[in-house]
């Protein structure tokens, strides 16, 4: 699938389930060339970032923390989300993460693992406001999955702002570059 139409998309029940979809893809499927997904305005919700791997003479470079995919989770919390709205994509990211069959097929598909932060963003691009509010986590089992999801849950509303999406993916292109963890897929999903 190279593009979702998100078209009227407003229920939870319905942001779920193209997270959910987001998190399969990123788990269990490989990918050759950037895929985005975008809003009815075109703007961008999930960017698959996957730079080139380092060789050597030859010889693949090894990484210890290798994992099959790496995840920024990016949420809207500019001045233009209202708490309801801020409660909806919270809520279908922790739902997501508590969900057994997307548990189920991480424990199947992944022999790494997959490493997932959490972020709030707002800001401009002189300015961008980011807050990791959960740090990079490696993901491998349900508890693992669980415990991420107990995370976001606990923290409160990091901030508020102006609305720069590239502001956001920047930073978000910044984390995957820092992160602890190497793979050769790295995603972005923003909302």
């Amino acid at each position: 699938m190279d593009h979702f139409d998100l078209t009227g998309v407003t229920s939870l029940t319905a942001k779920f389930l193209l997270f959910a979809v987001f998190l399969l893809q990123a788990m269990a499927m490989s990918y050759s060339h950037a895929e985005v997904a975008t809003t009815e305005e075109g703007q961008p919700l999930t960017l698959n970032l996957t730079p080139p791997r380092v060789e050597r003479a030859g010889t693949p470079q090894v990484f210890f923390n290798e994992v099959d995919s790496t995840i920024v989770i990016a949420v809207d919390v500019s001045g233009s989300i209202d708490r309801q709205e801020y409660d909806i994509q919270k809520s279908g990211v922790v739902s997501a993460f508590l969900d057994e069959n997307l548990q189920r097929t991480l424990t199947q598909c992944n022999s790494n693992g997959i490493a997932v932060t959490y972020v709030e963003w707002s800001g401009s691009r002189n300015s961008p406001q980011v807050q990791q509010v959960v740090p990079w986590t490696r993901l491998n089992t349900p508890r693992d999955m669980i415990g991420f999801a107990n995370r976001i849950r606990a923290q409160p509303r990091s901030s508020s702002g102006d609305t720069d999406v590239a502001a956001a993916l920047t930073v978000a292109g910044q984390l995957i570059q820092s992160s602890p963890f190497h793979s050769a897929r790295n995603f972005v999903s923003l909302s």
